[in-house]
């Protein structure tokens, strides 16, 4: 069951402790960090928006210089990127800021308190492993997935390759069906807290709780781990799936393009 709605000063310092997250994932994963005044940029090399991200931080007097400088880093480096703000960013003033960008897509921040919900273990065929040492192997179910290319997913499952030389608390997990691999997913932790991403399922097996039984075996080893809070960002298709394990929403991050 869910835990309790949680408001006031706990609930903004769940919102920082998302960012905290957010910004360690992907300063693991990215070739450069470029930190302008008003805005982060992140470039993983990899040809795709979302994971070329540039979060917007504050937005003040300076904020359409940073902007056009942060526009001129990835056109300069030929990768395609987002321009992500959240909502308690987004105001009616400051989104006549962004004519010249299209909202793209949307995400919703979402925590899980490890201490106050019940784990309990989902039935399920899988055989579960860590596959720090096989991420090719890990891929399969991304590329497939995210209806990646294997071209993409390989530049991807580098920067994870270097992610694991930079810091000890990444864990890329799969599950096995028939020995062949159909779920994955990568749980980043840092002290007590945590982050999922790159949950995939096979399409050709999906609607059989498999992403749900990988959820929740990464959630028991983020305990064992003594992690107490654990962050995602889910898209519109995969809400639901993690508001019935447990995770509250946060907030909206809003997706911008060019």
């Amino acid at each position: 069951m869910p835990g309790k709605i949680i408001v006031g000063p706990i609930f903004m310092q769940l919102i920082n402790d998302f960012h905290e997250m957010e910004r360690h994932f992907f300063s693991l994963i990215s070739l450069h960090c470029v930190d302008y005044q008003t805005i982060t940029a992140f470039a993983t090399g990899v040809l795709a928006s979302g994971l070329n991200p540039a979060f917007v931080t504050q937005i003040n007097e300076h904020f359409l210089n940073d902007l056009a400088q942060c526009k001129s880093y990835f056109t300069k480096n030929n990768l395609p990127w987002a321009l992500i703000i959240s909502e308690q960013l987004l105001t009616q003033k400051n989104d006549q800021l962004l004519q010249e960008y299209e909202l793209a897509d949307t995400g919703v921040g979402m925590a899980f308190n490890l201490l106050s919900n019940n784990l309990h273990a989902v039935e399920s065929p899988l055989e579960f492993k860590l596959m720090n040492e096989e991420l090719h192997t890990w891929s399969i179910p991304i590329t497939h997935g995210f209806q990646s290319t294997p071209e993409i997913t390989h530049i991807y499952t580098q920067r994870h390759s270097d992610a694991l030389k930079k810091c000890n608390g990444v864990y890329h997990f799969s599950g096995f069906l028939a020995g062949e691999p159909v779920v994955s997913m990568t749980l980043t932790v840092k002290e007590h807290l945590a982050r999922i991403d790159d949950l995939a399922t096979h399409p050709h097996v999906q609607q059989r709780g498999f992403a749900s039984a990988m959820m929740t075996y990464a959630l028991q080893k983020a305990l064992e781990l003594n992690v107490r809070i654990c962050f995602l960002e889910a898209s519109s298709a995969g809400l639901n799936l993690y508001k019935r394990i447990g995770f509250q929403p946060l907030f909206t991050n809003h997706y911008y393009e060019l």
